[in-house]
């Protein structure tokens, strides 16, 4: 019998939530990102602890945009909304730059999307 999670509780935010401004720094960290003004966080969902988790988690989902995911990556988006802003913009970061990359070297175009090579 394997451990399967209980999906995470509903966020009240949609899934393909849109962007937070400027919420994943653009470039290579060599030191902890930028501070994030926690009023772009209360703006999007509320002043509140929660509030500021629910942000994050919708902004781990933005950069997740395009991709199915299941209950258990839901899981664990949820789970890495609940630790400080920091690091779900490092990890938001590194998910964006990765994104880049491919879409630089020709993936995600229709071709590669129908089976082709690129």
């Amino acid at each position: 019998m394997t451990d399967t999670p209980t999906p995470p509780p509903s966020t009240d935010l949609p899934a393909e939530a849109g962007p937070l401004p400027s919420f994943a720094p653009a470039g290579p960290l060599h030191g902890p990102p930028p501070p994030y003004p926690d009023r772009h966080l209360e703006a999007y969902a509320g002043a509140s602890p929660a509030g500021r988790r629910r942000a994050r988690e919708a902004a781990l989902r933005h950069t997740l945009r395009g991709v199915d995911l299941g209950a258990y990556d839901l899981h664990y988006v949820t789970w890495l909304a609940g630790f400080d802003t920091e690091t779900a913009q490092t990890i938001a970061s590194w998910l964006e730059r990765v994104r880049l990359v491919g879409h630089r070297q020709g993936y995600g175009s229709s071709s590669a999307a129908d089976g082709g090579d690129r």
